[in-house]
């Protein structure tokens, strides 16, 4: 198993091991004490007294997307048919990775998961049919505790794939990223962001 770290902090694509026999394959999704032996302090989220509570199955169409789905709590998120390309976006005030995103492709060829940390957005395109995600939360799904970002924000930056997208009432009508973590803080982050570019360039 390799973990490696993505553009959102504490954020991490893992890559599992595959098992091949004569009967076919074996994966495993979390062993508590080989995720705990491979993480670094960048990745601390990941196994710190977490503990998964829910475990959600899902089937999508192709061109649909899920999300983005805030939650206070953190998912682990493995593709076990056909093929999505997940993101991950930093909504909260306190990380160095602030406003930013990640995106990874997930599929049951490359045997990727991504860790999602508690405060942070999560959703993903469906780029085949009858595509199967597998997750496990560390907290109960609440409806009124979890908000929606709007997945096509441009404040968020995401280029999302395909056409045509399937997109439910819930997540298009999602908040903007302005509403979700406050106007003054998104400026004040946008304008630093913009001044260190320029100072680089």
């Amino acid at each position: 198993m390799i973990i490696k770290k993505t553009a959102v902090d504490g954020c991490a694509a893992i890559k599992l091991e595959r098992h091949d026999d004569e009967r076919g394959c074996f994966h495993e999704i979390y062993e508590e004490a080989k995720y705990h032996g491979l993480i670094g302090p960048s990745l601390r989220h990941v196994d710190s007294g977490i503990r998964w509570s829910q475990a959600n199955w899902s089937v999508s169409k192709r061109n649909v997307i899920r999300g983005i789905h805030v939650a206070d709590y953190a998912k682990l998120v493995t593709c076990v048919a056909g093929c999505i390309t997940d993101f991950v976006v930093d909504l909260r005030p306190e990380s160095p990775t602030f406003m930013e995103h990640a995106a990874i492709d997930l599929s049951h060829e490359n045997h990727m998961q991504v860790f999602v940390p508690p405060g942070c957005g999560h959703g993903f395109y469906s780029h085949h049919h009858d595509t199967t995600v597998i997750y496990l939360t560390s907290g109960r799904f609440a409806e009124h505790g979890e908000r929606t970002l709007l997945y096509s924000d441009p404040a968020v930056g995401i280029e999302w794939p395909g056409f045509d997208q399937v997109v439910s009432d819930r997540d298009r009508n999602g908040k903007s990223l302005e509403e979700i973590v406050g106007y003054a803080l998104c400026q004040s982050i946008a304008m630093a962001r913009l001044a260190a570019r320029a100072k680089s360039q």
